[in-house]
């Protein structure tokens, strides 16, 4: 019953959402249209549309308004509202990636999820949790861990990195550890959890807002030189 409600209170959203933006576009058009071949088909329309002028607009407004109505609830607004209730295209990355901050001596790689909002409104509100590791002391560790929060707009791709690792040139050497990304805060550690290097699979929570929540399985390792993910 939640699910339904709301796709309800969705599917009602996108059809009041699609009828302002069609009834002063594509529906204006075809209501004309449709008011002319109407008034071309019976005379008695055309006579009182030059008897009354206010007439010819008045008839395409309502047409337009039906028109854009009925198209709008039948196929656009039921997509838009499947959309709104599984709102994210999910693709996971690794490796050496780019990002806004300035470049460092020993860039860190890192695994990510690259997400992309393909609903028609903004999701704001929305979590990423590192849920648990499979054969690790998770409840030690204090998981779940949550990564960030963030908001994304319609059409808007957002890289959220959830694990890192450094390699170096000789003599130096890389890091014997995975970083799990997350807050960091005062006192011993910092609230920094590391992973020995390894293989390991890992569960991925998406909370969005007004919707179900998405959860990934993925695994990490380190094939050669390169930090590898793949969803499971």
């Amino acid at each position: 019953m939640p699910n339904f409600n709301r796709a309800f209170k969705h599917w009602l959203d996108a059809s009041w959402y699609g009828l302002g933006s069609g009834v002063f576009g594509w529906g204006g058009i075809a209501g004309a249209a449709i008011f002319g071949s109407v008034s071309q088909r019976y005379a008695s329309i055309a006579v009182y549309g030059q008897d009354w002028p206010w007439i010819p607009p008045l008839a395409s407004a309502i047409f337009a308004v039906v028109i854009v109505a009925m198209i709008n609830a039948v196929f656009l607004a039921p997509i838009r509202a499947w959309r709104m209730l599984h709102p994210f295209k999910i693709k996971l990355v690794s490796g050496q990636l780019e990002t806004v901050y300035p470049g460092e001596s020993f860039p860190r790689q890192s695994a990510a999820v690259l997400i992309e909002n393909a609903s028609y409104k903004q999701r704001p509100n929305c979590v990423l949790h590192i849920c648990s590791i499979a054969d690790f002391d998770n409840q030690h560790h204090a998981l779940p861990r949550q990564v960030c929060e963030f908001s994304l707009l319609s059409g808007e791709i957002k890289q959220i990195a959830f694990l890192t690792w450094t390699t170096r040139n000789p003599p130096l050497s890389n890091d014997i550890d995975f970083q799990l990304s997350g807050p960091t805060g005062w006192g011993l550690d910092g609230n920094l959890v590391n992973l020995p290097i390894g293989s390991y699979d890992i569960d991925i929570r998406v909370g969005i807002h007004q919707s179900d929540p998405v959860v990934l399985r993925c695994q990490v390792w380190v094939d050669s030189n390169n930090l590898r993910a793949t969803l499971r």
